[in-house]
């Protein structure tokens, strides 16, 4: 079952990098651009992100399941995560390729190429992976806030509707 379950959060992993676009007519040159720009904006380090939160959760349901297994053997988690990771890569690439090209014309990427290449296009780099974990984080506290309300609400509408919670 262990296994089985491994298996499936990594193809969960990767079942967004299936390629799922026909070849297009995509010039060679905006390719090129394309690749710049993921490399500039680090847009494939998501999937090394998803990596290390995939190996955290084997090694987590492996150390469950398996209490005397000993954390020098556990390495392999790792190891092998990062083959699967590192085979897979080019069809992710080729998907954000797609995408890229679905939405930006051939001069949007050289201009995000520009903005991303400029000092305040670097700094947007550093610190988006911080600021959209803090916007996450901020976002929660504020719906957590409202939790009460929201319940109190709900709570009245289904009562005046004549059924209790």
């Amino acid at each position: 079952m262990l296994a089985r379950l491994s298996v499936i959060v990594i193809l969960g992993l990767f079942s967004f990098s299936t390629p799922i676009f026909a070849a297009e007519s995509l010039s060679t040159a905006k390719r090129e651009k394309i690749q710049v720009l993921l490399e500039t904006t680090g847009a494939l380090k998501l999937a090394d992100s998803m990596m290390h939160g995939a190996i955290d959760q084997i090694t987590q349901m492996i150390r469950r399941a398996r209490p005397d297994i000993p954390e020098s053997a556990l390495g392999v988690v790792a190891a092998e995560v990062g083959a699967v990771v590192a085979s897979g890569m080019p069809a992710l690439v080729e998907v954000m390729i797609h995408l890229y090209d679905k939405y930006y014309t051939e001069a949007d990427v050289m201009a995000l190429l520009a903005f991303y290449s400029s000092p305040v296009g670097r700094k947007t780099i550093a610190a988006l992976p911080t600021l959209s974990q803090e916007s996450m984080q901020a976002g929660m506290a504020w719906s957590k806030a409202l939790m009460p309300e929201i319940d109190r609400r709900i709570r009245a509408g289904i009562r005046r509707e004549g059924y209790e919670l």
